[in-house]
């Protein structure tokens, strides 16, 4: 999925599923907002410590 190729933050790659899906974004969103955190927490996926901040801000330009 082109989408997944690092260019895009967690929220903008959340965004175009859901628009994709037909389903609500933000919901989407937060969902998978949650599961990522707890993968980093369980030490299944490491941040890039340079994009914690990003992929997890929303911002209001979206």
């Amino acid at each position: 999925m082109s989408v997944a190729d690092g260019t895009l933050t967690l929220r903008q790659t959340a965004g175009a599923l859901a628009q994709l899906l037909e389903v609500d974004s933000t919901a989407l969103e937060d969902q998978l907002v949650a599961q990522v955190r707890a993968l980093c927490a369980a030490g299944a996926l490491l941040p890039d410590s340079g994009s914690v901040e990003r992929s997890t801000t929303r911002s209001t330009g979206e």
